[in-house]
């Protein structure tokens, strides 16, 4: 892995994993537009947004694959319109507790009472932060504030720490089949306790 700057020029060696020694900036470059043009709808809802499409027909969008979307924008696009865009959708998408239901249709339809995932929110959170180092005068900071006291005081317990959901997991529902450790971003922790 290489932490890039805006231009996508290698700048820094990441300091944990192994490096790719036959790829370079321009495979990681071509990959992404790839990604971008098979995988990026835009729909307007008031304004332009912008949803990750899960490519497999099923007309939905899914917070987790959302909040991919806002990471690879946050490291990648040169500038933030995208990020905006995508961001735009996630907070179109969010339920009464401000966090991404995790699932619902690629329309222009608000809440619908899916409920949060962790997992979803978690990355999101992570993009913000990202996007906050990288344009700082855009209020992304602010947002991630928002996000991360919205994911503590909806999905943090004092049973079993992080829960699955907004509205699931934790306390009320410690059966095996309601604890999913995929769901928690742990090494993200750190971070958020830098950030605020």
């Amino acid at each position: 892995f290489v932490l890039f700057t805006s231009s996508l020029s290698a700048v820094t060696p990441y300091t944990h994993g192994i490096l790719p020694t036959i790829a370079a900036d321009a495979d990681l470059t071509s990959a992404y537009s790839a990604w971008k043009t098979r995988h990026l709808k835009t729909i307007t809802c008031g304004s332009a947004m912008e949803y990750v499409d899960n490519g497999r027909g099923f007309n939905q969008v899914f917070s987790e694959g959302q909040a991919y979307g806002l990471l690879m924008a946050a490291y990648m696009d040169p500038d933030s319109t995208s990020f905006a865009k995508l961001w735009a959708f996630y907070a179109l998408r969010m339920d009464s507790h401000g966090l991404m239901n995790w699932q619902g249709p690629n329309d222009c339809t608000g809440n619908n009472g899916q409920n949060a995932a962790t997992d979803g929110d978690l990355d999101a959170a992570i993009a913000l932060i990202r996007a906050h180092r990288r344009w700082p005068a855009e209020g992304w900071g602010a947002k991630a504030t928002t996000l991360l006291n919205n994911i503590y005081t909806n999905m943090v317990d004092g049973c079993s720490g992080l829960k699955n959901g907004d509205t699931w997991g934790g306390c009320s529902r410690v059966s095996t089949n309601a604890y999913n450790p995929s769901d928690f971003r742990t090494a993200y922790m750190a971070s958020f306790n830098c950030f605020e």
